[in-house]
C-alpha cells in the first residue's frame, strides 16, 4: 500500500470517529462571505447538515462521501431534489480535507459531493438566476419549484388604482347676499368635493434590482351650487368686471358649474437603493406629462336676462421626476407597511379665457392669456396592505397627498381680469384622499 493512501485512509477514519463537536466546517467559495458555522454530520443516511445561508449568499450544503469504486453513494429518498449552483468541479475551500488529497487517484478516495438539503425549514429556488430562501412555507402551486423571491427583489407585473380625492385651494365665491351694501348671509361658493378617478400601469423587470414602470392617472371632479334671494332681498354678483353695466345691479339667482380634471402620465426607472431581509428601499428617475383644465360657468339672473360668465384654464407641460419609496414586510401573514415620496419639475404653458356675456349683449368681456411656467408637484402617500406568499397578489390601501405649486387657478385668473392687473398671478392647488391598489406580479 503506498504511503499517501495510508495517510488517506487515516484522515477519514479520524473524520468518521470524531464526536459531532469536533466535526470539520466546509467554508463557501462563492465569494460572497461566509456562512454561518453548521457542524457536519457523517453518517451513512445523512452526509451533511444543511448551511442556511445569509440572504443573498449563494450557499450549498456539503458533504463528504466515501466510496472505492469512484461512484458516490446514492442520497436517500427524502433528499432527491438536486442542490443548487454550485458545481462538482468548484473546489469545496482551503479548509476541507478534499483539498489536501493528491492529484493521483488512488484505490479508494474521498472525494468532496453535494447533497440536497435536509432541512425542511429553507428551500433554494431560482428566479432571474438567483436562488433565494423561503420561510419554509411554500405555496403548494409552487409544483416543486418553490420560485419565492425575497420582498426587495423587483418583479414584472400589472396594477389598477381606485382614488378617492378632493381638490383644495380651488375655491370660487361667485355670489354674496346683501341687504343694500351689507352681507346677510352665507356666501355663494363652488367648492369640489370629494370626487372618484382611477391609475393603472404595468411594471417590467429588468433583474432583481432594476425594473421600468409606466402609470397613466385620471381624476375627474365637478360641483354644482345654486343660491337665490329666498330668503335675502338680492344677491351681488362676485365675478363680474366691475366696469361693466349690471356689475353692481341686485340678481335673484346664482348657479355655478365648476369642473376640474386632471391626467399624468408617469415613465420611471426604478432600483433598489438598499435592503434586508424584510424591508427594502427603491429609488426612481423617469419623466412626467400633465394636463391639467379648471372649467366654470356662472349664470346670474334678473327679471327678464341673465348674464353669464365663463372661464377655461389649461395646462400642459412635460418634464422630470425623481422619487423614494420603501416598503417593510412583517414576515407573518403577508402584511406590510408603505411610504412613497415623489417631486416632479414639469415645464409647460397655461392657457386662459374669460367671457363675459348676457340674453342681450353676446359679448361684453373677451380675453385670454397665456404664458409659460414650470410648475412643482409634490406626491406623498403612505398605507398597509397584504401579498400572498410568493408576492403574486398584492393589494395596499393608503392615504395620498399631492399639491401643485406655481399655477394659475380659477379664482386668482378672475380677480386678475376684474382688476386688470396679471402681473404676478401665481397660485397653488392640492388634492389628497384615499386609494386602494390591486396588483397581480410574476
Amino acid at each position: 500500500m503506498r504511503m499517501d493512501a495510508l495517510i488517506v485512509t487515516c484522515a477519514l477514519v479520524a473524520l468518521v470517529a470524531c464526536p459531532q463537536s469536533n466535526a470539520q466546517q466546509f467554508p463557501t467559495t462563492s465569494g460572497h462571505g461566509p456562512a454561518a458555522p453548521q457542524p457536519f454530520v457523517a453518517s451513512s443516511g445523512n452526509f451533511g447538515q444543511p448551511v442556511k445561508p445569509l440572504p443573498g449568499y449563494d450557499v450549498m450544503p456539503v458533504a463528504l462521501v466515501e466510496f472505492a469504486d469512484a461512484v458516490p453513494l446514492a442520497p436517500s429518498q427524502a433528499d432527491l431534489a438536486p442542490p443548487a449552483r454550485l458545481p462538482a468541479s468548484q473546489p469545496v475551500g482551503s479548509g476541507a480535507i478534499a483539498a489536501t488529497m493528491p492529484t493521483a487517484t488512488p484505490a479508494r478516495q474521498a472525494v468532496a459531493e453535494f447533497t440536497a438539503p435536509t432541512d425542511s425549514l429553507w428551500q433554494t429556488a431560482s428566479h432571474g438566476g438567483t436562488a433565494y430562501q423561503t420561510d419554509g412555507k411554500c405555496p403548494a402551486d409552487c409544483k416543486g419549484k418553490c420560485c419565492c423571491p425575497p420582498a426587495w427583489a423587483h418583479r414584472s407585473g400589472v396594477f389598477g388604482e381606485f382614488l378617492f380625492l378632493r381638490p383644495r385651494d380651488s375655491e370660487v365665491a361667485f355670489a354674496l347676499p346683501v341687504d343694500g351694501d351689507i352681507p346677510i348671509g352665507p356666501v355663494g361658493v363652488a367648492d369640489q368635493d370629494y370626487a372618484t378617478g382611477f391609475r393603472a400601469g404595468l411594471s417590467h423587470c429588468l433583474d432583481e434590482c432594476t425594473s421600468l414602470v409606466a402609470t397613466f392617472t385620471q381624476f375627474e371632479s365637478s360641483t354644482y351650487n345654486f343660491v337665490e334671494t329666498d330668503p335675502t332681498p338680492a344677491l351681488r354678483a362676485l365675478l363680474l368686471h366691475p366696469a361693466t353695466t349690471n356689475a353692481g345691479s341686485d340678481f335673484l339667482s346664482a348657479a355655478a358649474n365648476y369642473d376640474i380634471d386632471f391626467q399624468l402620465v408617469d415613465v420611471d426607472y426604478r432600483a433598489l437603493l438598499f435592503a434586508g431581509d424584510c424591508f427594502a428601499v427603491n429609488y426612481s428617475v423617469g419623466a412626467r406629462f400633465a394636463n391639467l383644465e379648471q372649467d366654470l360657468q356662472v349664470d346670474y339672473a334678473l327679471t327678464g336676462t341673465t348674464e353669464t360668465v365663463v372661464t377655461d384654464l389649461d395646462f400642459n407641460g412635460a418634464g422630470i421626476r425623481l422619487g423614494l419609496d420603501g416598503e417593510r414586510h412583517s414576515g407573518h401573514h403577508g402584511l406590510l407597511c408603505y411610504g412613497k415620496a415623489f417631486v416632479s419639475f414639469v415645464g409647460g404653458e397655461f392657457q386662459a379665457d374669460y367671457d363675459h356675456y348676457s340674453t342681450a349683449d353676446p359679448s361684453i368681456v373677451d380675453t385670454a392669456w397665456r404664458a409659460g411656467r414650470v410648475v412643482t408637484m409634490l406626491d406623498l402617500e403612505m398605507g398597509v396592505g397584504w401579498q400572498s406568499p410568493c408576492g403574486h397578489y398584492r393589494l395596499t390601501t393608503g392615504y395620498v397627498f399631492s399639491t401643485w405649486l406655481n399655477t394659475v387657478n380659477t379664482d386668482s385668473w378672475i380677480e386678475s381680469v376684474r382688476t386688470n392687473n396679471f402681473v404676478g398671478l401665481e397660485d397653488r392647488m392640492s388634492f389628497d384622499g384615499l386609494t386602494a391598489r390591486a396588483e397581480y406580479r410574476f
